[in-house]
């Protein structure tokens, strides 16, 4: 209940922020729009006379960076990638005095933007929506229907670990099926399957190394309002709550030491990652700070 204060904090706060933003630009453009009228009226005020510069000014950048951004989508249209010089060659062709604390800092504002995405250590690309789209073995979509049909307004998702060797460096040569369970119903569905397949575990009661787990399905608590999709009518984990699961459950301890950060490095740099909504199941988990912190090292390299 606290966690869940402290969000809905969070969203009220962005909201009135988002509000706030809205109401000073149509301020500033409503300015611009009348004060010209006023500007050489000699009862006009010094104050008046000041927003109304501001406010043209702020206006112009405004525009001015909508279509600086659309000439260097342009600019780079035709490359597959580029790297930090050629994005400094743009911007010194079109603002020789432009400094290079200017330029990194409209790097960081174009990558947040999404107009450019990072794919390597200083090499970029044109931003472009590339979700990862996660393929099930017949087994796991198998015991899917099979809780769907049994637990018909149960929410859980599936997901298979065999889907970390696309990001990994240390591939692994076994699979886990992952059945995350809302918590009150962990143990019935746990249960369930064990009435007619061997090889399930709940994860909770458990101490082996992963790898020992092989083959088996492993029921474990599904955190509420967690990042999921739809894939062939079956809810499954989205590749943001595999990321944050990875770094964070303690059964995927393997995986967290130098590894986590080559998963995470290949997975931004080869698909489109939602941080927001990582960073929002992180902090449902409170492990938000080690997301953080994974994020920014990633992006330092």
């Amino acid at each position: 209940m606290h966690v869940w204060l402290r969000l809905k904090d969070l969203q009220i706060k962005l909201f009135w922020l988002t509000l706030q933003k809205m109401v000073t630009i149509t301020m500033y453009a409503w300015l611009a729009e009348i004060t010209p009228k006023l500007y050489f009226d000699s009862k006009m005020t010094l104050l008046s006379k000041i927003c109304h510069i501001f406010a043209v000014r702020f206006l112009k950048y405004q525009f001015m960076d909508s279509n600086l951004n659309n000439i260097l989508k342009e600019y780079f249209s035709h490359q597959d990638t580029f790297d930090v010089a050629d994005i400094s060659r743009f911007y010194n062709e079109q603002n020789p005095n432009i400094s290079q604390a200017t330029i990194n800092w409209r790097i960081h504002d174009l990558t947040q933007s999404d107009i450019i995405q990072r794919v390597g250590r200083g090499i970029y690309r044109l931003w472009k929506s590339n979700p990862f789209q996660m393929d099930l073995s017949p087994q796991i979509k198998k015991t899917a229907n099979n809780i769907k049909k049994e637990f018909p307004y149960t929410d859980f998702c599936v997901w298979e670990l065999a889907v970390i060797n696309f990001f990994s460096h240390n591939l692994i040569n076994f699979n886990l099926f992952f059945i995350d369970v809302e918590r009150d119903a962990v143990d019935a569905v746990y249960y369930k399957l064990k009435e007619t397949q061997k090889n399930v575990v709940n994860i909770r009661k458990t101490y082996d190394d992963i790898s020992d787990l092989a083959g088996n399905i492993c029921i474990r608590h599904l955190v509420s309002h967690a990042p999921l999709q739809k894939h062939t009518k079956i809810q499954v984990a989205t590749l943001e709550k595999i990321l944050v699961d990875l770094a964070t459950d303690k059964e995927f301890f393997p995986f967290q030491g130098n590894e986590i950060f080559t998963i995470y490095e290949n997975a931004f740099e080869k698909y489109t990652i939602n941080e927001s909504s990582m960073l929002r199941y992180a902090a449902r988990k409170e492990k938000r700070g080690i997301i953080e912190e994974i994020i920014k090292t990633i992006k330092r390299q």
